[in-house]
Formats: C-alpha cells, structure tokens, sequence
C-alpha cells in the first residue's frame, strides 16, 4: 500500500495508526489504489479441452441431431463396448455412448480436445457459426423441452477448461518453475492439499528434446483438479520442431487446464449460459481463488 501511494512504509502505519493526519490528497490516492484497474500483460485464450454430456433419454437418433448438428447416418458403430454402455458410435473424434433400455444412463456425448476441435470446426462452416455457448444453451433447452420436471435429464459430467498463455518475448511469460519451487518450499497455499510433477526429455540424433515441465494441483479423483504445464515445449516434442519455431508459429507458453466434474462442472455450464461471461477470465478466477 505504501508502494502504490508513493510513501515511506514507516509514514504509512503512522497514518494508518492515526499518528500522522490523513490530508485529501492521500485519501483521492486510497481511494484511486482500490478502483484502479490493473493492467496485465498476460494474454489468455480460453478453449473447450474436453466435455462429457449425459443426457436421460434412449432417443440417440435426436440427441445426435438436436444437440450435435450432425447425422448418425454419418457415424461409425464400434464393435467394443465402452463405460458399460452396450452401443458406441463415432463421428471423427466424437464418441457418443447409449443404453437402448437403461433410460437413466441414457446417451453420453464425450469429446476430447481434438473432437471439440472437429466440433468447432463443425460450428463455423456447417452449422451458421454456432458457438460453444449456443452449443450448451441448446443442451438444457432441449432438457427444458423433453423432461421440465426431471432436473437429472441432462449433466456435464465433465468439462475441462484450457487456458493458453500467449508467448510475450518483451515482458516475459509466467514461470512454472518458481510456481514448483513454492510448492517444494511450502510457500504454496493453495486450496488443494497435494501437488506433483513431471520433467522429462529424451535424446535423439538430432539432440535433446525436451518435454517441459508439468505440474499438477489437486487428485484426479476428485471433481476440480489442476494441471498446468509449458505448451510450447510439448508442441515441439509432437512437431519434432524447436520451441523458438512453436512460439513464432503459434504464440503459445504455457497452459492452465482446469479440469470439472460432476455437480461443478454442471453448475459452471449453467452459469455460463446464465452470465455469458468470457471463459478465459472466469478461469483465471477459479485459479486464484483455489
């Protein structure tokens, strides 16, 4: 507070105490301290990375249609058996899951990173550029119109929410490293009571390709649970390419993934359609408040 009013900290508890006289000059100062917006260099895009929707009702046929856009015709029937469902059919990476009498199992829609992909690919030149919020707000429409009274119809099992922080060469990006060190040193505070992580790389003929660093917050068992890890090096282990060339390319550093499960991840796709608030911000507020 001293630093942001421009004072010796010393004169700063001597008018906090009431030592000193607080003049209106240092009372425009406070007030301007509190409601002045911080300017951050840090760029997020904020993206769908993974959404399981389960909805009660053994209709594939209008689930695929309705909430997906697409034509079952159009997928592919497995012959294995996944989630003790006895259908699976896919369309590309979609996988759609669903009971021909268990109503309460009904049909699960699974989408990894790489289907919500395909699906948005889907939005924008097939489908009059749909968004993920429409996508959403279409699944509890259609719960509204099937079942009113059945609050169960429809649950976002899971949905994991990806934020990719821009690479920044002028001003730095955020150190996970230091995030690591913290924890190691039991300067971490956080919410979730366990933490863990991963470095790896391997030689080749080229050289060392290094994987980057991944840390994790929180058990994959329980319903919020973090990974955060350096992007730009994963893409250049998946590229075969340097890290300089990632960041050129596509401008990426690191990633917050949060994943969601059950009542959380439901009541976070609620509030989404409720507020239509900008995911990237919502889940730098999840991080800080966790």
């Amino acid at each position: 507070m001293a630093d942001l009013l421009g004072i010796s900290l010393v004169y700063y508890r001597k008018m906090e105490n009431g030592d000193r006289p607080l003049s209106k000059q240092f009372e425009e100062k406070i007030r301007n301290s509190f409601f002045k917006k911080r300017e951050s260099s840090t760029v997020f895009v904020g993206t769908n990375d993974y959404t399981n929707i389960r909805f009660q009702t053994l209709n594939v046929r209008e689930v695929v249609s309705k909430i997906l856009g697409l034509n079952v015709e159009n997928f592919q029937l497995n012959e294995y058996n996944r989630y003790q469902y006895p259908f699976y059919i896919s369309y590309g990476h979609i996988n759609v899951y669903y009971h021909d009498k268990d109503i309460k199992a009904g049909v699960l829609i699974e989408m990894s990173g790489q289907a919500c992909r395909e699906m948005e690919y889907e939005f924008e030149y097939h489908q009059k550029q749909r968004t993920w919020y429409d996508f959403f707000n279409d699944c509890f429409l259609y719960a509204n119109k099937k079942a009113p009274e059945n609050d169960d119809f429809v649950k976002i099992t899971r949905f994991d929410l990806a934020l990719d922080e821009q690479y920044n060469p002028q001003e730095g990006n955020f150190d996970l490293f230091k995030l690591l060190t913290s924890a190691r040193e039991g300067r971490w505070n956080g919410r979730k009571q366990n933490y863990s992580a991963i470095l790896g790389g391997r030689r080749t003929k080229e050289g060392m390709i290094n994987d980057g660093l991944t840390v994790y917050f929180g058990s994959k068992q329980t319903h919020l649970f973090f990974r955060f890890y350096e992007k730009d090096y994963e893409r250049a282990s998946q590229e075969m390419t340097s890290v300089e060339a990632i960041r050129d390319m596509y401008g990426l550093r690191n990633r917050y993934e949060i994943s969601m499960r059950k009542e959380i991840s439901t009541d976070f796709i609620k509030r989404y359609i409720e507020e239509d608030f900008d995911l990237a911000d919502e889940g730098v507020k999840i991080i800080n408040d966790n």
